[in-house]
């Protein structure tokens, strides 16, 4: 249901998003070298992105504007990802936080 309310976003909108993340995404990365430390970003979608198929757009304009990669997690809940969120909210339910955390913890047992 989300997916089929939920409005196209305005190209003036998105655009004006965009900048104001990258902004802050840099002051990160300046942070980050100032203070010396490391981190990672991980992209969680709303579950209208994945049903709609439009992860992979989300996911490419904000690696477009980040200086460090982007994590992709929507290959966690493409398989259904309506059991994945709450269907009155599309948070993530019980479920989609243990996807979540098992990733996160995979990939912390690869370092």
């Amino acid at each position: 249901m989300r997916s089929v309310v939920t409005l196209s976003i305005d190209i003036q909108l998105l655009k004006h998003s965009l900048e104001v993340t990258r902004r802050l995404l840099l002051r990160l990365q300046t942070l980050s070298q100032e203070y010396g430390f490391t981190y990672e970003i991980f992209l969680i979608h709303p579950v209208q992105d994945i049903i709609m198929g439009t992860a992979d757009q989300t996911h490419q304009a904000l690696q477009s504007v980040s200086p460090v990669p982007i994590w992709e997690t929507a290959q966690l809940f493409a398989e259904n990802p309506v059991s994945y969120y709450y269907a009155y909210d599309g948070h993530l339910n019980v479920r989609g936080s243990a996807a979540i955390a098992q990733f996160l913890f995979s990939r912390e047992n690869k370092n």
